[in-house]
């Protein structure tokens, strides 16, 4: 199944390359992100501090040992009461460098060891740098052959029968299936593009499925196909967790939430969508949190939470504006019934699962989640129920997306990643950008209000990148000082 082995598998694999010949041989890490202490059970003695003499990497080993680490892509890892992540390759490259030249330095490895590791590393960064963009043609032209693969019946739709377009669609599904199974996870001779394949076979699961409601004329929405698209697709993404496939059904939950609301009852008000993007978002989160206790669906449970928080993000900006968040008692008696059916359906639902995300993974960030959940459903639900002409509701959604983004950014800092880090300063620097513009547009001339605002964003653009780069760089070194000081 290609399933990523545990910590424990990867340090005994690397332990063998490395030459060690000892059975009772165990690893251990402690206070890092990566192997820090090789213990020997019988001998009580470090490798880094000598080792005994059956521990010890034969020649040539060590290099072996840490290429094994490297194949790595992400392990988890339990140091005492704190989870750690050991990210064995990629953006650790400079790290990982900094940590050689440490163990030359040391003793651990020679000289000739150092240059063939560091070779090693070079020569890995060159290798993921072109599966990178193997990935991204191959995406690419998966798409492409779905495409041509509708265009093509549709260009023929006359001239084929029923069975021969049902049997030419399914037949590219089943074979794009098969195919990418074989490659990306029986064979694994080709993996990335077994992944296309498999993403393309995802897509056309959506597109048989409306070829056969064409075909029998079933009288059935967008939503109910959309909806039939998504339940059709998760066995596959449970079966191999990828990203594609789970940014995919992501993006159906949301084509099938609106498709659903807004078919069949007329164009709701568009200061209710921000409301319905918001409870969705949060529900969809919740979803994702749910997922987090299997360390197999751990990349879709952090894409599936990364495509809620990114929506629940646009939702309280939307709100954040008077347009949005000033209702008026008309427009709330016109959408009461099926608006606050659906709301109330998915803040029970997303309440409910965070609970649940919360008891499985008794985590603070966990207890932290429901809170903020719960806390932004409640400002929703009392937009939605108890509208006002005033601007109270501006202010609160106000204070909470900025809140939030602190809170995000915060987190980020904590668990020294990249990605929340980057979205919470991009989307301060929007927040307070266009906050200005809704200000100041009728209070400044317009050549000085352009002005200012181009100056504006020079210069905080340039400030924010700057900000980054330092956060970026101290968590580099503080990953590695930790380093050094668990070797002294």
């Amino acid at each position: 199944m290609g399933h990523r082995r545990g910590p424990r598998a990867v340090l005994h694999a690397a332990c063998r390359a490395w030459g060690c010949r000892s059975a009772g041989c165990i690893h251990r890490m402690r206070r890092c992100r990566l192997l820090r202490r090789h213990h020997h059970r019988r001998a009580g003695r470090s490798l880094y501090a000598g080792g005994s003499r059956d521990c010890r990497p034969s020649e040539g080993g060590f290099e072996q040992g840490f290429n094994t680490l490297l194949s790595t892509k992400r392990t988890k890892h339990r140091c005492g009461r704190r989870a750690l992540v050991c990210d064995a390759a990629g953006s650790k490259a400079t790290l990982m460098k900094d940590l050689i030249n440490q163990w030359c330095q040391q003793g651990v490895i020679s000289a000739a060891q150092e240059k063939r590791m560091l070779a090693d590393l070079q020569e890995r960064q060159k290798q993921r740098a072109q599966l990178r963009q193997v990935a991204i043609i191959a995406t690419i032209g998966a798409l492409m052959l779905g495409t041509g693969v509708i265009l093509f019946i549709a260009a023929n739709w006359q001239a084929f029968s029923v069975i021969l377009k049902m049997g030419v669609l399914f037949a590219f599904t089943l074979g794009a299936l098969w195919l990418g199974y074989h490659l990306a996870f029986q064979r694994q001779t080709y993996p990335t593009l077994g992944r296309a394949l498999l993403f393309l076979s995802a897509l056309l699961i959506g597109a048989d499925i409306f070829l056969l409601a064409q075909l029998y004329h079933v009288q059935a929405g967008a939503a109910s196909l959309v909806l039939l698209w998504l339940v059709a697709i998760l066995p596959l993404l449970y079966i191999v967790p990828e990203a594609n496939i789970a940014w995919l059904v992501s993006i159906l939950w949301y084509v099938w939430i609106f498709n659903a609301v807004f078919s069949g009852h007329g164009a709701l008000p568009e200061r209710f969508v921000p409301v319905l993007m918001l409870s969705s978002a949060i529900l969809l989160f919740a979803i994702g949190s749910l997922h987090q206790a299997s360390e197999r669906l751990a990349l879709v449970a952090r894409i599936v939470r990364l495509a809620g928080l990114k929506i629940m993000l646009i939702a309280l900006f939307l709100l954040s504006f008077e347009g949005f968040s000033v209702l008026h008692q008309s427009v709330v008696q016109e959408f009461s019934r099926f608006g606050a059916g659906v709301f109330i359906g998915f803040a029970i639902l997303a309440f409910a699962l965070l609970d649940i995300a919360y008891i499985r993974m008794r985590r603070e960030t966990s207890a932290l989640e429901t809170a903020v959940g719960t806390a932004l459903l409640i400002a929703a639900g009392l937009l939605l129920f108890f509208p006002s002409r005033g601007s109270i509701y501006m202010w609160v959604f106000n204070i909470m997306l900025f809140a939030l983004l602190l809170l995000l950014l915060n987190i980020g800092l904590k668990r020294e990643d990249m990605s929340l880090i980057n979205m919470s300063m991009a989307w301060l620097f929007v927040y307070l950008f266009s906050h200005y513009v809704d200000m100041f547009w009728d209070m400044l001339p317009t050549s000085w209000f352009f002005m200012s605002a181009g100056l504006i964003l020079v210069l905080g653009g340039g400030y924010m990148e700057r900000k980054r780069r330092d956060i970026k760089g101290r968590i580099g070194a503080k990953g590695s000082g930790r380093r050094g000081g668990a070797r002294g």
